[in-house]
């Protein structure tokens, strides 16, 4: 047998190296039958941890705590030296490198209810539909985490969504690219504005997202609805509409010396 240890690199054609240290030899060596092989598995690949690195092209913070590797074509290459003197037992590359293969991050998903900035009116039984895409080629089990804020006045969605408290406002997971928010859910307040946003997750933690997963956000108004109404013995009943009649909005303005006519609007009204 043969008392041996190893040394190695990954290496992308994006100019991303990651070597092992050259001056890396672990305290007791690996035996390597004769004719025989070896299987190595998660941290029995010594040569290759974070503790005996050197990497190049990309930040080490951006490997571990971002995306991981950046996209691109790669490569592994292993060598396998002499425990006792030091001196290399297999070839230099291409021998005992792999045959080249891809890393291509899955995009996150996309809000699409609701819209990015519309405004959602209330109703008696708090039922608003959230849905979002599904990333294409991500994994059949892959788990989404909807999020919801409040924004402050003066701050921004972004600023929002960062300076979140634990536990925030609203948030919930499903195996759904949907989600029905219920009376069930934390009650919305009126006239507040509230950002969404949706994280794609691998429960096997095999799939890479960009941007960890996270959508983009999307804020939405949680308020009345305005309806104008020409019939003076209309009566409300639903108390999450605002009703005015031509006569209300124009007299509180502007001081008519004249007696207006009733008139039918047809239309979109929006106001702040």
């Amino acid at each position: 047998p043969y008392m041996v240890y190893f040394k190695g690199f990954i290496e992308g054609d994006n100019g991303v190296r990651i070597e092992t240290d050259p001056n890396y030899k672990p305290f007791t060596p690996v035996e390597v039958p004769a004719g025989g092989s070896l299987k190595f598995e998660g941290n029995e690949i010594d040569f290759l941890s974070t503790d005996h690195l050197l990497i190049s092209g990309i930040e080490t913070r951006d490997i571990f705590f971002n995306d991981g590797l950046p996209e691109g074509y790669y490569k592994i290459c292993i060598r396998a030296y002499d425990f006792e003197t030091d001196q290399p037992l297999s070839a230099e590359e291409p021998i005992g490198c792999s045959m080249d293969f891809g890393i291509f991050h899955i995009d996150p998903p996309e809000i699409l209810l609701p819209l990015c900035g519309e405004n959602v009116f209330p109703t008696m039984s708090q039922n608003i539909a959230f849905s979002w895409t599904i990333p294409i080629n991500s994994p059949m089990n892959t788990e989404y985490i909807l999020t919801l804020a409040e924004v402050p006045e003066g701050q921004s969605p972004d600023e929002a969504v960062n300076a979140l408290d634990y536990p925030p406002f609203f948030e919930t997971r499903t195996f759904s690219p949907s989600y029905i928010y219920s009376m069930a859910d934390p009650q919305l307040e009126e006239g507040s504005t509230y950002v969404a946003q949706i994280r794609a997750y691998d429960p096997e933690e095999k799939a890479i997202f960009k941007n960890n997963g996270y959508s983009e956000v999307c804020t939405f108004k949680y308020t009345k609805q305005l309806f104008w109404i020409d019939d003076p013995e209309f009566e409300l009943v639903d108390t999450n509409i605002s009703v005015f009649t031509l006569d209300t909005i124009v007299e509180s303005i502007v001081d008519f010396p004249f007696e207006l006519k009733k008139t039918k609007f047809c239309g979109k009204i929006e106001y702040k």
